[in-house]
């Protein structure tokens, strides 16, 4: 069989009124949320994450709310004045009322919100649950007499009002928080290294790995006053970035981030941001103070292979030397890949997303990448004339295509115009064989 390009997944939402708590027979018990953080005040509601027996979603997004973004309240009717834009960007990432409808989440995918306190402690998990709601392959893949329960409208009723709980208990525990917060809701006027957010994002990072899904974070928090002592230019800024993210011990484990508290238009700031992610192990895949406007659809396939690629000797080009390499694929219902990427060893690991598509046939996926440059974006300069030197991850190559057949793949890394270790090679051939119990 292949698989070919769908049309988008579209999730059922109803506007919901009523916000009684729902028991749903034969939901199943949902797993603990693995998630760090909790204690006091963690509110969850988990009936739709394997609603009728149906797949748990292959991503979790993690809403981590910056302490500093989050002004003190003493009730809960000042939420509304004092908070508006963080609980705008709740509705756009994080509620089927916008998120769901607009994209930017797929239906019972799980969703966990968090408090980055400002020392750049752990943050805290004050919220976690599954968004209510079917897609249409939730739809086609319901057992006959739950699909006729839907068309009689029981579970209409039961999405309706578990959106409802779900918006209450959310809202809910974002208020509690802001009671004990010790922000005040505006942009902190610090320096990039008295800064904690990344900090408090990693360990997060670390304790969410999973072998069944990939992890998205969504930083609401507003960088636009974070100051660069020192740094002029964005490509000063993206290279300070890349040190900083080698230098640290942190690894957001092949993670997308949107930063979406941010306004303003400082370069600087999205180039370092972007940069110290990067050589952080995760991908900035939006910047700014609003939503982004196309869908991100979740995964409906991950694969990770460890294995190895030829390298050649520097001292004799014609003989080659195994790499260590990680290498994960994931794609979406359209088969547009998704959280992908290669992760080069050697005296320092980086990981390289992958953009690009997969298509399927039976047992054999052929992955082929896009334009979206592969290794260029370690360049200092993106966006310009391609760069290839040795420093840079492969070359520089830009070309990669791969092949799963079972559970092994093979493929190549290539670019007309790469040179590695000063020779003139342009590609070398990697391998390897999945590992199913990998959580990276």
């Amino acid at each position: 069989m292949t698989t070919t390009a769908h049309s988008h997944s579209r999730a059922l939402w109803l506007g919901a009124a009523a916000l009684g708590l729902l028991a749903l027979a034969g939901c199943g018990d949902s797993p603990t949320p693995t998630v760090i953080g909790g204690g006091g005040g963690l509110q969850t509601y988990d009936a739709f994450c394997k609603f009728s027996d149906l797949p748990e979603r292959k991503r979790h997004t993690i809403v981590v709310v910056d302490e500093h973004s989050l002004a003190a309240i003493a009730e809960p009717q000042e939420m509304p004045v004092k908070n508006a834009e963080i609980q705008q960007r709740m509705r756009d990432y994080a509620s089927a009322e916008i998120a769901l409808v607009g994209g930017v989440l797929e239906a019972r995918e799980r969703v966990s919100l968090m408090i980055a306190p400002i020392d750049g402690s752990a943050a805290r998990l004050i919220f976690s649950g599954c968004v209510p709601g079917l897609s249409e392959a939730d739809l086609a893949a319901l057992p006959t007499d739950r699909l006729k329960d839907f068309t009689s409208g029981g579970t209409k009723q039961q999405i309706e009002e578990g959106q409802g709980q779900f918006r209450k208990l959310s809202t809910l525990s974002l208020a509690n928080a802001a009671r004990e917060s010790k922000g005040d809701g505006t942009a902190p006027s610090v320096s990039i290294d008295e800064f904690g957010l990344l900090k408090s994002v990693a360990g997060v990072a670390q304790a969410n790995r999973s072998t069944g899904s990939v992890t998205r974070y969504v930083l609401l928090s507003n960088l636009s006053k974070v100051t660069l002592p020192g740094i002029e230019t964005a490509d000063d800024a993206r290279k300070a970035g890349f040190e900083a993210g080698l230098a640290s011990t942190y690894n957001f484990s092949g993670s997308d981030m949107l930063v979406a508290l941010t306004p303003g238009s400082d370069e600087r700031l999205k180039q370092y941001f972007d940069a110290r992610i990067l050589a952080s192990g995760g991908r900035l895949v939006f910047w700014g103070d609003g939503r982004p406007v196309q869908p991100q659809l979740p995964p409906v396939e991950i694969r990770r292979f460890p294995g190895v690629v030829k390298l050649p000797l520097p001292e004799d080009p014609s003989q080659f030397v195994d790499r260590e390499i990680k290498v994960r694929l994931a794609w979406d219902i359209n088969g547009d890949l998704t959280q992908s990427f290669v992760q080069a060893g050697g005296r320092v690991v980086r990981n390289i997303p992958i953009t690009g598509r997969a298509l399927c046939t039976d047992d054999v996926c052929r992955i082929t990448g896009d334009d979206g440059g592969f290794a260029q974006v370690w360049s200092d300069k993106p966006g310009g004339d391609p760069e290839f030197a040795s420093e840079l991850p492969f070359g520089g190559a830009r070309d990669i295509e791969l092949t799963i057949t079972g559970d092994k793949l093979t493929g190549t890394i290539s670019d007309t115009n790469m040179s590695l270790n000063n020779k003139d090679v342009k590609g070398v051939d990697l391998s390897g064989t999945e590992d199913k119990n990998a959580n990276w």
